[in-house]
């Protein structure tokens, strides 16, 4: 029955393509003659099929950038210097804020519990600065973030050196949390600078990793040659000041986010996302509820498969604590290793996934995005495995070979996720759906995880909560895998939006069209020529 509904899916397309001739057979047609329907005036199309679809409007004469617009080659470095930046920003509190906490009197205990509500208070957060950044601008949402963000780690740290109470620190950490919630909208921004470019975000993404492994190794040395305050906190104010200058180098340059050297049309696109010579135009917030109930209701097979990647990272997010939180906490409170040990053990992992950033892009096209996100997944059992051998006799050798892991699991996973989630989302909720996938990941995650791994620990010590993790990475593989091959079944292997679809995704943009038939019902609808895609 798939096959049956496939195949007439195909031969509507065809149809659709193909006007008939005066003898009733389908004939060949150049682009500009296809009917509204499939071309990019078509509203029932997503951008980035209308742009695929569209005939080529000017070619020999691409338009020429503006004095003051940036070039591709400027946009790809300026992309690379964001995420760089931004890692070096958040290494000092979010690598060593524990240390820090741990070295001033609070228990284990209370560290988690602080991490949980604070996560708890940045997923409330991220769809409000999220929000703010899709009705009125990335880049000025990002520098209100920064500024925020500053003097509330300020404000921790004169709690601590006050000697505040646990609750005092408590809502510190909850306004920290709620400045740093706009964090998510770099990702959006770095993937309006790439835009129309030759590169990936894989590769944009690479140096975010690279700057937090050097980050680590360096604030790491800090901490043990200068203090904690110094690695910790003026490290990441220097960070702060150093990224709110970048950002007002973009804020101040036309069509920093457009795409200067084609046509013009594309660079006005861009000029609208809030890039350069002023604020983006604001929409009003009920069709923004709207288009985000649309995002968030999982009625056809475009959203159920958002909602199954957003599932599919929350999960992996909570065991993602074992290795991002709980280690390090083991290594201090069992074995006493120092700050220096930790930062190596970032490099380490940082450097393993160069390959897979840098490839991310080939590799994605050679397996398919599920079979990446799989393997990198699956690849975290031997590693807690590994874990469960470690003890103090010789933590010093072989965390930082475990550690080689880290890499390939992380950048698999996230260039995946990312780029899903992007291939699924509307234009118009990009930074909306980004920080979804960071609050199920990071956060919610994040903070389910803290809760329940610190408790475990104390009870149980920290094999035993290598073994419960090797079981929950193993169980959310296993739900992935049963979830899209229902969903194959019920949309068909070669619907757009189907696991198959998306596996292809880097050369078919694999998005759905407002009003796209429901996941139950697919086959029936994708009968009905009203409802093809392209």
């Amino acid at each position: 029955m798939a096959t049956g509904g496939a195949t007439s899916r195909s031969r509507h397309i065809t149809q659709a393509r193909s006007p008939m001739s005066a003898t009733g057979s389908p004939r060949r047609t150049s682009p500009s003659q296809w009917p509204m329907s499939v071309t990019a005036a078509s509203p029932r199309l997503h951008p980035s099929q209308q742009r695929m679809l569209s005939p080529v409007r000017n070619s020999s004469s691409p338009s020429k950038p503006k004095a003051g617009d940036l070039s591709e080659t400027e946009r790809l470095r300026m992309a690379k210097v964001v995420y760089f930046i931004v890692q070096m920003v958040n290494v000092g509190w979010n690598r060593f804020g524990v240390n820090y906490f741990l070295a001033n009197g609070y228990t284990p205990f209370q560290v988690s519990r602080m991490r949980s509500v604070s996560l708890m208070v940045k997923s409330l957060c991220v769809p409000v600065w999220a929000a703010a950044a899709d009705i009125y601008g990335k880049i000025p949402t990002l520098m209100a973030h920064v500024v925020l963000s500053a003097c509330a780690l300020e404000y921790i740290r004169l709690l601590v050196q006050g000697s505040a109470g646990i609750e005092h620190i408590i809502f510190g950490r909850a306004l920290r949390s709620s400045a740093s919630a706009a964090s998510t909208v770099t990702t959006a921004l770095v993937l309006d600078l790439v835009a129309h470019t030759s590169e990936g975000f894989g590769r944009q993404r690479l140096f975010g990793s690279i700057a937090w492994g050097l980050g680590c190794f360096a604030v790491g040395g800090v901490i043990d040659v200068v203090g904690l305050d110094a690695g910790v906190f003026y490290f990441s104010y220097l960070g702060c000041s150093l990224y709110f200058l970048l950002l007002l180098q973009l804020w101040t340059t036309p069509h920093a986010l457009g795409s200067p050297g084609k046509n013009a049309s594309d660079a006005e696109d861009g000029a609208a996302e809030g890039g350069g010579g002023g604020p983006k135009k604001a929409v009003s917030l009920r069709a923004y509820a709207a288009q985000v109930c649309r995002l968030l209701c999982p009625r056809d097979a475009a959203s159920f498969v958002q909602v199954l990647v957003l599932f599919n990272a929350l999960v992996f997010g909570i065991a993602m604590v074992l290795v991002d939180s709980i280690l390090y906490i083991q290594l201090e409170h069992d074995f006493g290793a120092t700050r220096t040990l930790s930062g190596i053990l970032n490099l380490v992992g940082t450097l393993s996934g160069v390959p897979v950033f840098w490839y991310s892009k080939q590799i994605t096209k050679r397996f398919g995005y599920w079979r990446v996100l799989l393997g990198a997944q699956l690849l975290m059992v031997p590693r807690l495995a590994l874990h469960m051998m470690v003890n103090e006799s010789n933590f010093g050798l072989l965390t930082p070979l475990i550690s080689v892991l880290h890499g390939p699991i992380f950048a698999g996973v996230h260039v995946t996720h990312v780029e899903l989630v992007q291939l699924l989302s509307s234009s118009e909720l990009q930074a909306t759906s980004q920080s979804l996938l960071h609050s199920s990941y990071f956060i919610l995650g994040g903070s389910i995880g803290n809760v329940l791994w610190g408790n475990l620990y104390e009870g149980h010590g920290a094999s035993g909560v290598y073994g419960l993790g090797m079981f929950v990475v193993a169980a959310n593989a296993a739900f992935l895998m049963l979830a899209l091959r229902v969903l194959e079944i019920f949309a068909g292997k070669r619907a757009p939006y189907s696991p198959r679809g998306l596996s292809l995704a880097t050369t078919t943009p694999a998005t759905k069209p407002p009003g796209a038939p429901g996941y139950a019902g697919a086959l029936r609808e994708l009968d009905n020529p009203k409802n093809g895609t392209v």
